[in-house]
């Protein structure tokens, strides 16, 4: 279950399907947030072969070990991350909340408010 853990922090998980069929994911780090991560592999991806981003999905997870269970937590995308999927063409995105349930709405409508720990004072996704 050490997996659950990175310095501490949430495992923080962002995962692509088109028509329900995996496409790719992405994981946070100290540097980038997973959403942004993804949304660079499905770019470069593109480059390879024709990605269909009105039919992708995306679901962000954020996973805690609490008492040798994993638990979902709240991965709604920060302000600046909804900024950056807002400019890409993905239709859906899911994700989970502070009592384990997913939302789901599209990428169109998708409105955050959520400012990450390490970024409240600055203006950048990363």
């Amino acid at each position: 279950m050490d997996f659950v853990k990175k310095g501490g922090i949430p495992y923080h998980l962002a995962v692509a399907f088109e028509n329900h069929k995996y496409v790719c994911h992405a994981t946070n780090d100290p540097v980038f947030h997973a959403e942004a991560k993804l949304l660079k592999k499905l770019e470069f991806l593109e480059t390879k072969h024709a990605i269909k981003w009105n039919r992708l999905k995306i679901i962000v997870v954020r996973m805690k070990l609490e008492d040798d269970t994993i638990k979902f937590v709240l991965s709604k995308p920060c302000v600046n991350c909804c900024k950056l999927l807002k400019g890409s063409r993905v239709k859906n995105i899911s994700w989970s909340t502070s009592s384990g349930d997913f939302e789901t709405c599209k990428v169109c409508d998708f409105e955050s408010t959520q400012i990450s720990r390490r970024f409240r004072n600055s203006d950048v996704c990363v």
